[in-house]
C-alpha cells in the first residue's frame, strides 16, 4: 500500500501530491508501529530518517510490552532494564503501553456491557497505567484509551467518557484528546479523497456536543496530523483554511505546538525537521503571512518559552490535553505539584 501511494504521488498534480504524501506517511507510521518487532531486527536506517522512524517503532515496542505483560503486574517502565531507558523514549513507550492495556481490557468486555462493567474496566485500565508508568507520566499512558475506544469500540464512547468524568474531569479531557488522535486513522479519514480534510475536521467537531470535549478532539486530531506529517509541513498548512472557516484557531494552535514539543522531547538533537516550523516564510503576500501567523510564530514561542519549563518540571504529559498557549506558559513556569489519584 505504501509503495502504491508513493507511485500515485509521483505523477499526481501538485495539489493531489500532498494528499498522496499524507497517505504514504499514515501507512508508514502504522507499519512501523504494527511491525515494530521486525523493524528492530532490520538493518539500521539512514541517520537523517532515524528519528522519525524511531518514534513509531518505540511506540510499537511499548505496545508489544503492554500486550505481553500481566495486567496485575507493575513497574513495566520503572523496574529492571526499563529503569535505564532514556527520557526521549517516554512519549512513544507510554503511548504504546497504554494502547495495549486499553485493547486488552476493553476487548474482554461482552458485546453490550453494563454501566458497572464499563466503570470497572475503566478503573482496571487506570490502575494498570499508574502501576507501570514512570512517575509523572500517567497522562501519557491514559490518553490512548480514547484512541482505542474510538477506533475499535465507538459504541462505548459516551459511557466510557462518563466513567472517566465521574473519577476526575481531567481524565475525561485525556479521553477525548485520544479520541481526536484516533479519528485520524479511522477508515473514513484514511484515503486522500477530494475535500477529505474539511470533512475530517467537521466530523471531528461533531464527535461530542460538549465544548471541552470538542476542543480536545480537535486538538488531538491536529496533534496526529502534525506528528505523522512532520516531514511535510505542506500537509499541516493545508488544514489552515478549513480551521479558519470553522473558527478553531486555538485548537489548531494547541495541536500543532503540542506535537512539535512532543517531537522536541523525543528527538532532542533533531534540527532538520523542527527548524522548518520556526523558519520565516519563503514567499511574501498572504501565503507568507498565514505561515508566519499560524505556524512560525506560535511554534517559535512554544519551543523557546514553553518547552524548557515543561521538560525541567517533568510536565511533557500535560501536552495530552487541550490547553491555550497562555495556560501552557503558566504551567511551564509553575512549580511542580504531586498529582494524587
Amino acid at each position: 500500500m505504501q509503495k502504491s501511494a508513493r507511485l500515485m504521488g509521483s505523477f499526481m498534480p501538485e495539489g493531489l501530491l500532498c494528499d498522496w504524501q499524507e497517505l504514504d506517511n499514515k501507512i508508514e507510521a502504522f507499519r512501523l508501529f504494527q511491525y515494530a518487532d521486525r523493524e528492530l531486527q532490520a538493518p539500521p536506517v539512514a541517520p537523517a530518517l532515524a528519528p522519525f522512524r524511531a518514534i513509531w517503532v518505540l511506540e510499537g515496542a511499548g505496545h508489544l510490552a503492554g500486550l505481553s505483560s500481566s495486567l496485575a503486574g507493575q513497574g513495566l517502565l520503572t523496574d529492571g532494564d526499563a529503569a535505564s531507558l532514556p527520557e526521549p523514549a517516554m512519549v512513544p513507550l507510554h503511548a504504546g503501553m497504554g494502547t495495549a492495556f486499553a485493547e486488552r481490557l476493553f476487548g474482554a468486555l461482552v458485546a453490550k456491557p453494563s454501566t458497572h462493567q464499563i466503570r470497572n474496566t475503566v478503573q482496571r485500565f487506570l490502575d494498570a497505567c499508574r502501576a507501570n508508568c514512570r512517575p509523572g507520566w500517567e497522562d501519557a499512558c491514559i490518553e490512548p484509551v480514547g484512541l482505542v475506544v474510538r477506533c475499535l469500540y465507538p459504541n462505548l464512547l459516551a459511557p466510557v467518557s462518563e466513567a472517566m468524568d465521574l473519577l476526575d474531569p481531567a481524565l475525561r479531557a485525556l479521553f477525548w484528546h485520544g479520541v481526536g488522535r484516533g479519528l485520524y486513522f479511522v477508515p473514513t479519514n484514511f484515503l486522500p479523497l477530494t475535500g477529505a480534510r474539511e470533512r475530517m475536521l467537521k466530523s471531528a467537531a461533531q464527535e461530542s456536543s460538549d465544548m471541552n470535549d470538542r476542543r480536545n478532539v480537535l486538538a488531538g486530531l491536529i496533534w496526529a496530523v502534525t506528528l505523522v506529517n512532520l516531514r511535510q509541513p505542506a500537509v499541516i498548512r493545508s488544514l489552515i483554511p478549513a480551521c479558519s472557516d470553522m473558527q478553531i484557531r486555538s485548537e489548531f494552535n494547541n495541536g500543532l505546538i503540542s506535537a512539535l514539543l512532543a517531537w522536541r522531547h523525543m528527538a532532542p538533537e533533531d534540527e532538520r525537521h523542527i527548524a522548518v516550523y520556526t523558519r520565516p516564510p519563503s514567499t511574501n503576500g498572504r501565503e507568507g503571512f498565514v505561515w508566519t501567523d499560524w505556524i512560525e510564530t506560535p511554534a517559535r514561542d512554544a519551543l523557546q518559552n514553553i518547552f524548557p519549563g515543561l521538560q525541567q518540571r517533568n510536565r511533557i504529559p500535560a501536552l495530552y490535553t487541550y490547553r491555550t498557549s497562555e495556560e501552557l506558559h503558566k504551567l511551564s513556569a509553575a512549580r511542580s505539584r504531586t498529582r494524587h489519584a
